[in-house]
């Protein structure tokens, strides 16, 4: 028969991997909150351009968040559109940005967005309303002053 005390030890976490726990925890919910925001954004005009998808890549690249093949996270984006075309979806997904992470975490999904809408050099007005949309939800600064030198494409 075992010692009741190795039993428990066998349970016991120790501080430094509930923290290392914590931390991957907190970084999985900022990379589903980029993601996220990216995919709304890219989607919004009905298609997600070569140059969209491009900048998707070297954002997370840049931010260290790309934790993924390039093929995982291709697939990703391909569930999250799939999803997305749901309805409600785009709702939802907005619904649960503004719940995902702490301040960085929303930063980044904002900065994120922002970075996939001007990728192509032109913001279309329904990807300005998804940038405005996820900024509201998330509580974050109005997308419009991020880059004033960047005009919106009134489809003219």
């Amino acid at each position: 028969m075992s010692n009741p005390t190795d039993r428990d030890c066998q349970f016991m976490v120790t501080p430094a991997e509930l923290m290392a726990a914590h931390i991957v925890d907190r970084k999985q919910k900022t990379l589903d909150a980029v993601l996220t925001a990216m995919t709304l954004v890219a989607s919004a005009d009905g298609w997600i351009d070569a140059a969209e998808r491009q900048e998707m890549l070297a954002f997370l690249k840049r931010n260290d968040l790309l934790r993924v093949s390039e093929r995982d996270l291709h697939d990703d984006v391909q569930q999250r559109l799939r999803d997305l075309r749901e309805p409600g979806h785009v709702l939802a997904a907005a619904y649960r940005l503004g719940r995902s992470g702490g301040y960085a975490a929303r930063r980044l999904a904002v900065a994120a967005a922002w970075d996939v809408a001007v990728a192509d050099s032109r913001v279309d007005p329904r990807e300005m309303r998804v940038l405005d949309l996820i900024r509201v939800t998330m509580q974050a600064r109005p997308a419009r002053a991020a880059a004033p030198n960047c005009q919106a494409d009134d489809g003219t």
